[in-house]
Order: structure tokens, then sequence, then C-alpha cells
């Protein structure tokens, strides 16, 4: 957890052990039979931060 403007803070409320932050400087694609079991989730208010978070990562236009 840097504080970047590319992180998303999740924790408990998210399903998470601790809290930690989605980082989105290095973003990887995996197939989906690599996914043992789901970790946490996404809640609907952090979807906003997410893309924010994407646009600064990728340093896309609003």
């Amino acid at each position: 957890m840097r504080g970047l403007r590319s992180e998303v803070l999740v924790g408990q409320r998210n399903g998470l052990g601790h809290d930690c932050v989605v980082n989105l400087d290095s973003i990887a694609t995996i197939s989906r039979d690599s996914l043992l079991r789901p970790l946490g989730v996404l809640l609907g208010e952090q979807e906003r931060d997410l893309t924010r978070a994407f646009h600064e990562a990728f340093d896309l236009e609003d």
C-alpha cells in the first residue's frame, strides 16, 4: 500500500483477512481455470474507485 492513485483500498469488508490494495499498475490476465476460489468481493461503491485507478494507471481521459 503505497498510496498511489492507481490503487484501490480493500479489506475486511471485502471478505479479506486484512487491509490491502488492488494495484492497477501491473495488470495481468490469467485463465479462469487457474482460479481456485474467490478471495473477496469488490463492493458496488468501489467500482468508481476502480475505474478512476484504471484511468490513472493508463493515463486515460475521464
